[in-house]
């Protein structure tokens, strides 16, 4: 099967008479551990400048694996980025039924507010973001944006609620290269996807 390889992309092509009118199903056999390649990523659907770019976030319910920052930048609004837990109180209510608790956003283990900062790799200007909530958690009470520039913070956009989606214009189109969401909430709030355009 004739193929093209590039250091972002494998494509083959299937030639007419080896194609199945329904299904046609193809077998890579790859000279090395398939496990050791580097996943592409799929193209932004949004086209959002913070789309998969590295980011770090105040603290997370499931920081290896699920509910960290790059849940809040992968274009997908069903997952999301949660803040973590105060440790204090989780040790102790250690070897208690957790079940009730976990399943209580208001509950006081939950951490109510964080901040989620992204480094664009580049400055780019932003004239505008989109931040979506996670439904079922308790909504966003007061946020904010922010851009770096030599090492202090500025504020570009504020407000009270979020809901499901919310449009931002940035009012002073501004050019940095990092990005900072911080929200604050009554009980443990949810972020689905922060954009910056």
């Amino acid at each position: 099967v004739p193929f093209q390889q590039t250091a972002d992309a494998f494509q083959l092509t299937i030639p007419e008479a080896g194609r199945d009118p329904n299904i046609s199903v193809v077998k890579l056999t790859i000279d090395g551990d398939p496990m050791k390649l580097t996943p592409i990523a799929p193209a932004s659907t949004s086209k959002s400048l913070a789309y998969r770019k590295p980011a770090t976030v105040s603290s997370s319910i499931a920081p290896r694996f699920m509910h960290d920052a790059q849940a809040a930048l992968d274009d997908d609004t069903s997952t999301y980025w949660t803040p973590g837990r105060d440790e204090a109180m989780a040790e102790e209510i250690m070897g208690k039924k957790f079940e009730q608790v976990r399943k209580m956003p208001n509950h006081p283990l939950w951490i109510r507010n964080g901040s989620l900062e992204v480094d664009l790799g580049k400055p780019q200007t932003v004239s505008r973001a989109r931040i979506h909530e996670h439904g079922g958690y308790p909504p966003v009470s007061s946020w904010k944006i922010e851009s770096e520039n030599n090492g202090t913070w500025q504020v570009i956009a504020e407000g009270k609620t979020i809901g499901k989606s919310l449009e931002v214009p940035i009012s002073t189109p501004t050019g940095a290269q990092k990005f900072r969401l911080s929200i604050e909430a009554d009980g443990r709030p949810a972020i689905s996807e922060f954009q910056l355009f």
